[in-house]
């Protein structure tokens, strides 16, 4: 038999192209000093990049060596911060510059040269045919091309010609840039985490397409995020989920959080859970349930506050839940259900949110409910029982 040492390089470094772990790989390289000189730094230092997505020198090497980018599993840009970056590659090239040209360059140059990084980052992406998590933090300060350009290029376009990756993770200071893109042709996604602020220059989000990926493409979905900032008080409300996103049915689903997104049907979201019994984890904020609300800014902003509907939830609902965050009186609709067959249960932590129509009553009767309720934790509960006492006062 013979032993892995004696295997040849080539062979050697086709095994490491299987590992996706970063761990895994250094440990695989510990084996031996052959292997180690093999897979380093070509493996062990391109499974995680983590830096800002103007540093140009790195996307011009990835973009010329194809089969180094394919070692590469997760990509992470990022505005700043902690940086992984794989150091033996890049050498000591003092040209190595993540900085743009200065502002005092002339504007044409400057605009060629950001365009020049970005064709070079695009054509990295596309060359990382081995990725896996792709994640974007995108302020407006960044100069990376989020929309088509005239050459038909753009970030997302070239995310999407990634065909193995199953989990996305954008954060965008302002929702405008992948609603619209090539992002929404991609399949097979188990991770979706978007988070944005919403404000009214900028307009209402339509989850129209996301909802189409992921009902229609995404069957294995296991995670679900959508965050999304609004100031109803200049009539700029959540995009409405219902019809989008809580008609899909998702088997491997454990993880589900909407903030600031609506959903105006309690039956269309009575449905959804009922269908996935599988959700350990779940957030949800006072528009999912509520009645549709005007758009008209000439009405008082008290009167443009979501009211809750009525909720009928069956016995036994979400039976492995395990964190419940949500305003109070949900919390109470969904735990008198999910207890009503025994007061053995899996769910353990609490987060109330705190809503203007969370009245008092209510706070005091989910707080008695939950007492009743064995191994139960309810976070920031002397809080909620603080507000309680100065109401009595």
């Amino acid at each position: 038999m013979i032993a892995i040492l004696d295997f040849p390089p080539e062979i050697l470094d086709a095994i490491a192209g299987w590992i996706d772990s970063p761990d895994d790989v250094a440990s695989f390289a510990l084996v031996s000093k052959r292997i180690a000189a093999i897979l380093s730094p070509r493996h062990t230092q391109l499974r995680l990049i983590v830096c800002r997505a103007s540093f140009a020198c790195l996307w011009k090497i990835l973009a010329n060596d194809a089969a180094l980018a394919r070692n590469v599993r997760v990509l992470r840009l990022t505005d700043g911060g902690f940086t992984r970056l794989p150091r033996s590659i890049l050498g000591e090239d003092p040209n190595c510059s993540h900085r743009y040209p200065r502002l005092s360059t002339a504007r044409v140059e400057l605009e060629q040269c950001e365009r020049d990084y970005e064709h070079s980052l695009m054509a990295a992406i596309k060359n990382m045919e081995n990725l896996t998590r792709f994640e974007w933090n995108h302020i407006v300060s960044s100069r990376i091309r989020t929309r088509e350009e005239p050459d038909s290029l753009d970030i997302w376009t070239a995310v999407a010609s990634c065909p193995n990756i199953t989990e996305l993770a954008i954060y965008e200071d302002r929702p405008s840039s992948i609603w619209d893109s090539a992002l929404f042709l991609m399949s097979n996604i188990t991770l979706f985490h978007y988070a944005t602020t919403i404000v009214k220059s900028y307009g209402r989000v339509d989850c129209t397409k996301l909802g189409g990926m992921l009902r229609e493409h995404c069957p294995r979905l296991q995670h679900l995020h959508l965050e999304m900032e609004y100031d109803y008080s200049m009539a700029c409300f959540p995009p409405d989920v219902g019809q989008s996103i809580l008609t899909g049915r998702w088997p491997d689903l454990t993880y589900l959080c909407l903030r600031d997104v609506a959903c105006h049907s309690s039956e269309i979201f009575t449905s959804f859970l009922e269908a996935h019994p599988g959700l350990r984890y779940l957030t949800i904020d006072e528009w999912i349930g509520c009645a549709a609300i005007s758009d008209d800014p000439d009405e008082e902003e008290f009167d443009r506050m979501p009211e809750p509907l009525a909720f009928a939830f069956s016995p036994g609902i979400v039976p492995n839940l395990e964190t419940l965050v949500c305003h109070a009186g949900m919390a109470i609709d969904i735990l008198t259900a999910a207890y009503a067959n025994s007061r053995e249960n899996t769910l353990t932590t609490v987060d109330i949110i705190t809503h203007n129509y969370d009245t008092i009553p209510r706070l005091a009767e989910f707080l008695s409910l939950a007492a009743t309720l064995p191994n139960l934790e309810v976070l920031y509960k002397e809080s909620l029982e603080g507000t309680l006492r100065s109401a009595d006062l």
